[in-house]
């Protein structure tokens, strides 16, 4: 088989530890293969887990607990996609001008987090998890931005009644994180992922 040169001279600068990850991340993948997942998922969550990785350091993830009411949510459940996204970027908005500002009128940097949706094994129940990035400059305001948000999240009609209550965690281990994220993808990718900043 003949590569193209960038990919040799990649392979060829590429430190030994980089080459390992490599071939634990090709390991993974063959065996998905194996265990009946498409070679195009399987491709998009190796190429999506490179990206996270590059784009920064994660700080915190977290999601919301599972509820009787999510529980039989199928996978082509549109509606219920939609509800919590705007649930999440409604709350996101509201969190954001409490503790940062209007980003228009300073300029303010925001957080960044990526929302992801999955049905627990154990659980049964469809819910979402999150990874959240702060730059350096509002860092040291990152644990009050998630406890207003967690207030916030609560408190939104989507929530409030079901109990859909959401947490987070500090980030120990960002290869960790990033293989989660990716791991518990939906079969249906166009509503896997969502960004908020």
């Amino acid at each position: 088989m003949r590569y193209t040169r960038q990919l040799r001279r990649g392979l060829y600068d590429a430190p030994s530890y980089v080459l390992d990850q490599l071939r634990f991340d090709f390991q993974d993948m063959e065996f998905q293969m194996q265990n009946g997942t498409p070679w195009e998922d399987v491709k998009r969550k190796m190429i999506l887990r490179m990206w996270l990785g590059d784009v920064c350091d994660w700080r915190y993830w977290g999601g919301t607990k599972v509820v009787r009411l999510d529980k039989d949510r199928r996978e082509t459940d549109t509606s219920w996609f939609a509800r919590i996204r705007k649930a999440y970027e409604h709350t996101t908005d509201k969190t954001n001008r409490t503790i940062f500002g209007r980003r228009y009128f300073r300029k303010n940097t925001y957080p960044l987090s990526f929302v992801f949706y999955e049905r627990g094994n154990a659980t049964e129940g469809k819910h979402i998890h999150t990874i959240h990035h702060f730059p350096p400059a509002i860092v040291q305001k990152a644990e009050q931005y998630l406890n207003c948000f967690s207030t916030y999240w609560s408190n939104h009609p989507v929530n409030k009644a079901v109990g859909r209550v959401f947490w987070y965690e500090d980030v120990i281990d960002q290869d960790k994180v990033i293989r989660y994220a990716t791991k518990r993808m939906t079969n249906n990718y166009e509503f896997g992922w969502f960004p908020v900043g």
